[in-house]
């Protein structure tokens, strides 16, 4: 069996489409001169134009399409559901969520290890303020050692200097002994 593949179209000479509005049933009249009527059947009936072509105004010769070959048949269900638009839309949302996700995982790391960098340099800027304390008490009693150290070299040189007097008083004091001895 041989399958001529035949194009859908609608050839009409003259097309009026009459539409009923359900609210007021007031009918309205649409021709070709007006719109394109293809189109507004499709709106109309709120169905895809694929449904149309391949179930409802299918060909009698066409009409055997879903026991056909399955790959065919997969791809004229994917061009009906609109599984490609679907696949690609779904895609298009998927891959920006994992992205996303992603970037969160990464911020949340970079965000761990700058918490662990933060405690650190906390505990880093309190032992520097204690060393700075321990340094201030340590140069205050250096300071003071160095003024008490100051204070025993001047008594020193003043004890130094009494006993170089007294020395020299003594010398004296044995030179004129010795002259009294002499005399």
């Amino acid at each position: 069996m041989h399958k001529i593949k035949r194009a859908n179209t609608l050839s009409t000479i003259d097309t009026t489409l009459q539409v009923r509005d359900l609210s007021t049933s007031e009918v309205a009249s649409i021709s070709l001169c007006c719109v394109d009527i293809d189109k507004n059947v499709v709106n109309l009936l709120s169905i895809s134009k694929l449904i149309l072509e391949n179930i409802i105004f299918c060909h009698q010769e066409d009409n055997l399409w879903p026991l056909g070959e399955p790959l065919t048949l997969k791809k004229k269900f994917d061009d009906i559901f609109a599984t490609t638009k679907f696949t690609k839309a779904l895609v298009s949302m998927i891959d920006p969520s994992k992205a996303k996700t992603m970037e969160l995982k990464e911020h949340k790391n970079l965000l761990k290890i700058l918490k662990t960098e933060k405690s650190q340099a906390e505990k880093h800027k309190v032992n520097l303020e204690a060393d700075q304390r321990k340094v201030a008490q340590i140069d205050a009693e250096i300071e003071k050692l160095t003024f008490e150290k100051t204070k025993i070299f001047q008594e020193m040189n003043h004890l130094q200097q009494m006993s170089n007097e007294i020395k020299s008083i003594n010398v004296k004091l044995a030179m004129k002994q010795n002259e009294k001895v002499h005399y």
